[in-house]
């Protein structure tokens, strides 16, 4: 079978970041991945004039499990929708688990269509949760990165690690050894964290440091610093925090 494509009057960056206005590109389809590129005008292959080719997307932070209450929790504040004791765990309670699946399918296509490869989910509900979304996704040319919570150490070789709240981190000791077993493995330990004031301090004070950081508002100076010198990876959400 022939997997090599070319795509011919694109613009795009070249390896020393300057643009071509107009290039060609060899895409290998089985590696998924450019193999050639050049600068001129070809006549061979897919036309792609006033396209800009540009690596695929990773969305970072995702609930993808949320996609189902999305409409129904607008106008809330993060508290109301997503605390403790917020309105996503009510919406939950009263779902099929068929509408979920649905919704988390039709949000993973949409990603694939605006160009995301790969996405990151803090994906709540055990290891039940956990393999909702893989059954989903398994015939959707999706990359997920699965960030569990309410899972158990020898759940860890089935996850890409862990996803948690600060608020569930208060009583530390209960998650301490499912911590250190996910950095053992050289898992993920992601936290969310800086959506309320204090927050930032608290998760950079916990006895394990989290290798990524959710949100992050408003830090000082030497929190910024304290993440650099410890390699915490920070995550922006604009899209949610501009609500």
């Amino acid at each position: 079978m022939f997997y090599l494509k070319m795509l011919f009057n694109c613009s795009f960056l070249d390896k020393n970041f300057e643009i071509i206005e107009e290039g060609n590109l060899v895409t290998d389809e089985r590696r998924g991945k450019i193999s050639e590129y050049n600068e001129g005008y070809v006549s061979d292959g897919e036309d792609f004039k006033n396209f800009l080719v540009i690596p695929s997307l990773i969305n970072a932070h995702t609930h993808i499990g949320d996609s189902f209450a999305k409409d129904a929790i607008q106008n809330l504040n993060v508290k109301e929708c997503c605390g403790k004791n917020g309105k996503k765990w009510e919406l939950y309670k009263n779902a099929e688990q068929r509408e979920i699946s649905d919704a988390i399918k039709d949000s993973c296509l949409q990603m694939f269509n605006s160009g995301i490869s790969t996405f990151v989910d803090f994906r709540e509900f055990g290891m039940n949760g956990v393999e909702q979304l893989k059954k989903v996704i398994k015939d959707i040319p999706l990359n997920a990165k699965i960030l569990a919570r309410d899972v158990q150490i020898d759940d860890m070789d089935y996850v890409d690690g862990l996803g948690l709240n600060l608020y569930e981190l208060k009583n530390f000791e209960i998650y301490e050894e499912v911590i250190k077993s996910a950095k053992r493995r050289k898992k993920i330990f992601a936290i969310h964290a800086g959506e309320a004031e204090g927050e930032i301090a608290e998760a950079m004070n916990l006895k394990i440091l989290p290798d990524i950081i959710i949100h992050f508002l408003n830090p000082d100076e030497e929190q910024i610093k304290a993440a650099g010198r410890n390699k915490i990876t920070i995550v922006l959400c604009p899209g949610s925090n501009a609500i």
